[in-house]
């Protein structure tokens, strides 16, 4: 059944209704969303993901994605993008906003103001330290990535196993960023093929490393914010 969703201060909460049964009810303290444009060659890519409200003694939340889209024309790009932002409460937006991508960035912002939505914000991922060395070529995320997915903190809808080898019968989803994520695992393919053809793969990498460099803070009753122990410091 498909779920709804629904806001209880900054938490978000995703309801699934149950025949006979119980609800299932998820909440989820940080959205956050990531973007690749469509280029010549390739198709534009979005994902949103979900920082998980659970009991865990663990010293990370899960990520679980809540939405993702693809496609070829920017328009669509935008507009499946920032609705789904609106809806799940998500604010920013991480994307390459260097040089090359100028123009798309400008178009971004004009289809916000067409939107008439004042509540998406997006932040230049190219800003990120070592951006043109090691992350850009997604060297330096493999580690917090490889982090997320030993301990079981990752969850990606249609194809779960992202590491090792797919159970059987299990690799036919129709998922985008699982099915990047495992071409890009691949040496002989990362070194024949240039980054930006895997534009769902690059987008997750600007979203794991925003949690890298600025990791979620939970708010505090008596105002202010206050630091979840631990957390990303991956």
């Amino acid at each position: 059944m498909k779920p709804t969703y629904y806001k209880d201060r900054h938490i978000l909460c995703r309801k699934v209704e149950r025949k006979g049964k119980a609800p299932i009810i998820d909440m989820f303290n940080d959205r956050r969303a990531a973007m690749t444009f469509p280029t010549a060659n390739n198709d534009g890519y979005y994902c949103i993901f979900g920082l998980k409200k659970v009991v865990t003694h663990r010293d990370k939340l899960p990520l679980e994605m809540i939405a993702e889209g693809r496609f070829e024309s920017q328009r669509e790009l935008f507009n499946s993008l920032i609705k789904n932002m609106v809806l799940l409460g998500c604010e920013f937006v991480y994307a390459d906003c260097s040089k090359a991508y100028e123009s798309a960035e400008i178009e971004f912002e004009k289809a916000l103001q067409r939107l008439n939505c004042k509540t998406v914000g997006m932040y230049d991922a190219s800003e990120f330290e070592g951006f043109e060395t090691s992350y850009a070529n997604f060297d330096a995320v493999h580690a917090p990535l490889d982090e997320y997915g030993r301990k079981g903190l990752l969850k990606i809808p249609g194809a779960f196993k992202v590491w090792g080898k797919p159970e059987k019968g299990r690799w036919a989803g129709t998922c985008e960023l699982t099915r990047d994520l495992q071409s890009v695992g691949k040496e002989d393919v990362r070194s024949s093929k240039p980054w930006e053809d895997y534009p769902a793969a690059n987008a997750f990498n600007h979203l794991i490393m925003s949690y890298v460099i600025s990791p979620w803070s939970k708010p505090v009753k008596a105002g202010g914010w206050e630091g979840l122990e631990g957390y990303g410091n991956a």
